[in-house]
């Protein structure tokens, strides 16, 4: 593996010295690498983090063999850009670096902040510096789409054509895909298939083998993340949907067949609702996954009345809960609180979770900008309301799984959040 690990650093150096947006791509299409782990000196790490590093120090040793005005602008791109969120970024960053001195164990929390922290936004930088358009992001989102089309391909396989499902889901028949477990499924290809949907709307019209590509990769995304039974992912994709149809009738400001639509779709969903008990089970929380995760959420908020402002430090939460665990006798303690909100509480403390929110604040406002924009700017560019949707619904799927799960946490998942976030700093020509 470090013969395969040394192969890949120089490729994607190289990749990216030459170019560094094609390897941001490849990048993008290989987040699931972070499965293929080794050691080095005894210190773990994933072929991910090496293709990162090599993509950062080959931008890097590009910029010092330009000249001084064309580095200067790269530069001068990346801080203009910074500067509409950076108090917010800085405050989510140091709250990290404190939460590794809270960590009971500082070793595992200085590698937990590499992967979530560190890398992740060392990548969002390079987007930020290195991405100069909506056309540039799109090649992004393709390299994203690569990733979903084989992890939905092996989901498929492994449902219908007999390839391995890890123990214990092949008794529930949960497809996994590559990960070892099925919410991963959701968790990643969920706002990855809301950014397929995007730029397949842009292209449409066109007819192309890009059209196609994208319509097939997008759905067999959704039928991977159906035959994992991804329940967070489902609702979350299910309500963004239902929330984009009342968007185009409210934004065209009159009624349309869409209207007529909606209210099929509610008239149907109303009975479905009712009718289908497990449906509303899951919704409300009824059925056992819900009981889990009540259990879990209140046994967290006991551990944080008592380290109410730092949290249990990075990595620290199987450690800070064991206390609180009342259910030790038929639960497992899980890595998080599966609930975005106390994830960050937990991890990063007070200062942490205030830095997110600000940071999402400053998401939100940037979105809305670029709609308003959009309804000013010409023909030329008539897709710029389509991208700033795209961005929002991607990260609302995000957030709301995160509201019984973990869309932040993970190697893949942490770039996937920074690389959503950085589009609508990134739209700019």
């Amino acid at each position: 593996m470090l013969f395969l690990a040394i192969a890949i650093f120089v490729l994607f150096f190289f990749l990216a010295y030459k170019n560094t947006l094609l390897a941001l791509s490849a990048t993008a299409a290989l987040l699931p690498s972070y499965l293929l782990r080794f050691e080095v000196f005894g210190l773990p790490s994933t072929i991910l983090e090496v293709m990162i590093w090599a993509v950062v120090l080959g931008w890097a040793t590009k910029q010092l063999s330009l000249r001084g005005a064309e580095r200067r602008g790269n530069l001068n791109l990346l801080k203009t850009r910074l500067a509409k969120i950076k108090y917010p970024l800085i405050l989510f960053f140091l709250a990290s670096i404190i939460s590794i001195f809270i960590s009971p164990d500082k070793f595992a929390a200085m590698g937990v902040w590499r992967a979530y922290f560190l890398e992740s936004v060392l990548f969002f930088f390079l987007i930020l510096a290195v991405v100069k358009n909506k056309d540039d992001f799109k090649k992004v989102i393709f390299g994203l789409s690569i990733s979903a089309l084989y992890l939905s391909l092996y989901a498929i396989g492994q449902r219908f054509f007999g390839l391995p499902i890890p123990a214990p889901w092949q008794e529930e028949l949960r497809v996994t895909s590559l990960f070892p477990y099925p919410n991963a499924v959701g968790l990643f290809l969920a706002p990855i298939a809301i950014l397929m949907i995007g730029l397949l709307i842009e292209t449409f019209k066109k007819k192309s083998l890009t059209t196609y590509y994208l319509l097939l990769t997008a759905t067999l995304s959704l039928m991977a993340i159906t035959f994992a039974k991804s329940d967070g992912a489902i609702m979350a994709l299910l309500a963004i949907g239902f929330l984009l149809m009342l968007a185009n009738i409210f934004i065209r400001k009159k009624i349309r067949a869409d209207f007529i639509l909606i209210i099929l779709v509610l008239v149907a969903a109303g009975l479905l609702f009712n009718m289908l008990a497990p449906v509303k089970d899951k919704i409300l929380l009824r059925d056992w996954a819900g009981f889990v995760r009540l259990t879990i959420w209140g046994e967290t908020w006991n551990m944080l009345k008592d380290n109410f402002i730092f949290g249990a430090g990075l990595n620290g939460y199987q450690t800070a809960i064991l206390p609180y665990h009342e259910s030790r006798g038929w639960m497992e303690v899980y890595l998080y609180p599966h609930n975005i909100i106390l994830n960050f509480w937990s991890e990063l403390g007070l200062l942490g979770l205030a830095g997110f929110v600000w940071l999402l604040e400053r998401f939100g406002k940037m979105c809305y900008k670029l709609l308003l924009a959009a309804n000013k700017i010409l023909s030329s560019d008539r897709h710029a309301k389509t991208y700033a949707i795209t961005a929002i619904a991607a990260m609302a799927v995000l957030l709301i799984h995160g509201l019984v799960d973990v869309p932040y946490f993970k190697n893949d998942l942490s770039i996937l959040f920074w690389i959503i976030y950085a589009m609508p700093l990134a739209a700019k020509h």
